[in-house]
């Protein structure tokens, strides 16, 4: 049972599939050598963007990528977390969280978190000559690339409040578990409830 988001109860996670689970986020957790370009995501899920339908604005259906995003990565950090704090024989779990944190808070804008990862100017944008719009570069998908100015312009979104909590409170979990972790963002005073 989740009680304020933490596992109440005895819970033999080891008997049930969690350890399947935990292999699977194990293997598809994104880590690349430092040569690749893609490296800078190390740590993270990805997630995907597809078109269900043809659009003017969005492109052909089917059109997809990968993508990165912090809500997809601090929520499975955080489910990580909540299930290592009811069942610390799970060994596996640490390890991932280590590797996640860093990448999560990557995300961080300000005193808030953003959706997206920050990019440079859109290749659609620069072409344009409207890269000055954006002298510190973009938040947008990492992969997947909008043919109409209008949807490139439009997806430079700000920090929205599901992600900033999301992340807020992976940092919190991971100071809980590892009161030393210097990945952890220092939380201003009165930011969470005390759980």
């Amino acid at each position: 049972m989740l009680v304020f988001g933490f596992v109440r109860g005895p819970i033999k996670a080891q008997n049930s599939l969690v350890p399947y689970l935990l292999n699977y986020l194990t293997e598809s957790q994104v880590s690349l050598p430092d040569t690749d370009p893609d490296s800078k995501y190390n740590g993270i899920w990805w997630s995907e963007v597809r078109n269900r339908k043809n659009s003017l604005l969005f492109g052909s259906k089917d059109l997809r990528a990968r993508d990165a995003n912090c809500f997809v990565s601090a929520m499975i950090h955080n489910l990580l977390a909540e299930l290592y704090l009811a069942d610390s024989s799970l060994e596996m779990i640490p390890k991932i969280l280590q590797n996640s944190l860093p990448a999560i808070n990557t995300f961080k804008d300000g005193i808030g978190y953003n959706f997206f990862p920050r990019m440079s100017v859109s290749p659609r944008l620069e072409n344009r000559g409207e890269a000055d719009y954006y002298p510190d570069g973009m938040r947008r998908s990492s992969h997947f690339i909008y043919s109409t100015l209008t949807i490139n312009h439009a997806f430079h979104i700000y920090n929205d409040a599901d992600d900033t909590a999301l992340a807020v409170y992976a940092n919190y979990l991971s100071s809980m578990l590892d009161p030393g972790n210097s990945e952890a963002q220092n939380l201003p005073p009165g930011t969470l409830l005390n759980i």
